[in-house]
């Protein structure tokens, strides 16, 4: 079987969570037999779509998607939905992924029982001279450890990877694959489908007739049958959908016989398309001189992409002085519920047995759209330096909030009242009111929706409540944020919401891209804002101020684009990279 090198991903997924993802589409698929058309919909819907691979993943899920009829199950993704328990589901992913490139399994998890490595290291190793698979870019490599760290197989030690015990009582297993009976089969299976191509040629042409030309040599075994090498108990995995069995491209375009230059071809769509997103092109003009210089040399391009790449130990000395930094600040103040006045017990209050939970979200939410959307315009001579906490006040404190929430009163009323208490000429008040309407909208008796949330027991749960209920298109940090003080105040008791609480501001992006923790500075999408604040919470956390460790951190060293201290500064960034 040829080596699998092109993997798919999940966007905006972590390895953690590509179980529940997984079930949740193979599920959909299982109630709705859904049409591809209606599949891909489903999955753009929920921010997991990703074109360039998406045709891979279905395949990898046993989904079998045709144009204009229902998505079917294979017995793969069947027994994937099937499986309950967790550890029997890791097991039957890897046993998937290791049939698909078992070279590539054998090279990895030997070099992880010798020493610790971090992704890039060991993509260093399986592109260089020693490995013995076929070429694989760093996209997909990234891609299919990703995949690997689903499995339960490996595991970090300190920022490396390493082998977790479940790997370790495996050892018997990867001893058995044999490289180079795998690269003979491999040869032989292609020289087979060469044959036939070549006959089928040659009967095109009217070459010999069939009882004169020579017999094709015998074909590769079916592919449903077991073949050696597999992991114990594996079922045997089908050809890949669209297989990649590609030589690294060359550095330069080669002579020809002549002497004339021979051109490289041109990369196709689908991987100008990885390029294009690893390195984070900020224009169409960009793109385009990018485009010409990856189809003249794409080999060239792809070792100056990787060479932006900050390695471990210079991440981990950024994050040592993040935290050193953090903890020398004279103001630790992190921004929540109490900055704006609102008190946790206000959510169980109780008037005319009623609760009080939707009009606090209602504020609460409110309170994050002030702080996080920031509006300058005032219509006054003379601008106010913008407080989030002041704007709330006025909006608050003039009782435009209980106006509109509790006695529904039209944003025409409430306008007309911010107007008659004397802040007609504060632009930034009034243009809250169209968010104060969406607001209103989502928390209107949203008593009943809150308790389910109290009462939640997984926490990407409560994520998809959050969002299917207040998202309405415009609310993203927003929401984070008022999950987050819902959590760190007790209301939310989830442990696991814990884990989200950076506000992934521009500012916060630039910063934490500079400095390696994200490849990109760019999102787009709730999950994708989700992702890189579970991320970054990881790597700061409560104790290191959320959001405000990483301001207080570019603040203090003058982190800038074209940064004018990139040559004295003391941290590594990739503003160092640049020539």
């Amino acid at each position: 079987m040829a080596q699998q090198v092109e993997f798919p991903k999940i966007p905006g997924t972590t390895p953690d969570n590509f179980e529940p993802t997984i079930k949740g589409i193979l599920g959909y698929v299982v109630r709705e037999s859904p049409t591809d058309k209606d599949l891909r919909r489903y999955l753009r819907s929920r921010s997991l779509y990703d074109d360039t691979t998406a045709s891979l993943l279905f395949e990898l899920l046993g989904m079998t998607v045709k144009k204009g009829e229902p998505v079917t199950l294979a017995e793969f993704g069947r027994k994937l939905h099937d499986t309950d328990d967790s550890e029997a589901w890791q097991d039957l992913l890897f046993k998937r992924l290791a049939g698909r490139n078992e070279i590539l399994v054998k090279f990895v998890f030997d070099a992880l029982f010798e020493r610790l490595y971090s992704v890039n290291e060991m993509y260093r190793g399986v592109t260089s001279y020693a490995y013995p698979g076929t070429y694989i870019t760093l996209p997909n490599f990234q891609n299919w450890m990703l995949w690997i760290q689903a499995t339960g197989m490996v595991k970090y030690i300190g920022i490396r990877w390493g082998p977790s015990d479940k790997a370790k009582a495996m050892v018997s297993y990867f001893d058995s694959i044999d490289i180079e009976e795998l690269l003979e089969e491999e040869a032989e299976e292609r020289e087979g489908e060469e044959g036939e191509e070549g006959q089928e040629e040659k009967q095109e042409k009217g070459a010999p007739a069939a009882d004169q030309a020579v017999e094709p040599e015998s074909p590769a075994p079916p592919g449903d049958e077991e073949e050696p090498g597999h992991p114990p108990s594996a079922e045997s995995a089908p050809a890949p959908a669209s297989p990649a069995v590609k030589p690294a491209p060359p550095a330069a375009a080669p002579a020809s016989a002549t002497g004339e230059v021979t051109p490289v071809p041109a990369m196709e769509q689908a991987q100008f398309a990885t390029y294009q997103s690893v390195l984070t092109l900020r224009s169409v003009a960009e793109i385009r001189e990018v485009q010409k210089v990856l189809e003249l040399d794409p080999a060239s391009a792809e070792l100056a992409r990787r060479a932006m790449e900050m390695d471990d130990a210079e991440i981990a000395h950024n994050l040592e002085g993040l935290q050193g930094l953090w903890g020398t600040a004279a103001d630790k103040t992190i921004l929540g519920f109490s900055q704006f006045g609102l008190d946790p017990e206000e959510y169980r209050k109780e008037v005319r047995k009623k609760t009080r939970k939707g009009f606090f979200l209602y504020r609460a939410l409110v309170a994050a759209t002030c702080a996080f959307r920031p509006i300058a315009l005032t219509g006054s001579t003379i601008s106010p330096p913008f407080s989030p906490t002041r704007l709330f006040e006025i909006l608050d404190k003039s009782g435009a909030l209980q106006q509109h929430y509790e006695k529904k009163a039209s944003i025409d009323t409430v306008i007309t009242g911010l107007v008659e208490a004397a802040h007609g000429e504060r632009l930034d008040v009034l243009a809250m009111t169209p968010y104060l309407v969406l607001a209103r909208q989502g928390l209107l008796d949203a008593e009943e929706w809150a308790a389910e949330q109290e009462q939640a027991e997984i926490d990407e749960a409560v994520w998809e409540a959050v969002y299917e209920r207040l998202h309405a298109g415009v609310f993203t940090q927003e929401l984070i944020w008022l999950v987050r003080e819902m959590s760190r105040s007790g209301l939310w008791p989830l442990p696991e919401l814990k884990e989200v609480g950076v506000i992934p501001t521009q500012e916060v992006l630039d910063i934490t891209f500079r400095i390696g923790l994200l490849p990109t500075p760019y999102l787009v999408g709730f999950t994708a804002s989700l992702w890189a604040s579970r991320v970054l919470t990881g790597f700061c956390p409560e104790t290191c101020g959320y959001e405000a460790g990483y301001q207080h951190f570019g603040r203090q060293l003058g982190c800038s684009y074209n940064c004018p201290n990139r040559a004295t500064c003391r941290f590594f960034c990739r503003e160092k990279l640049r020539r």
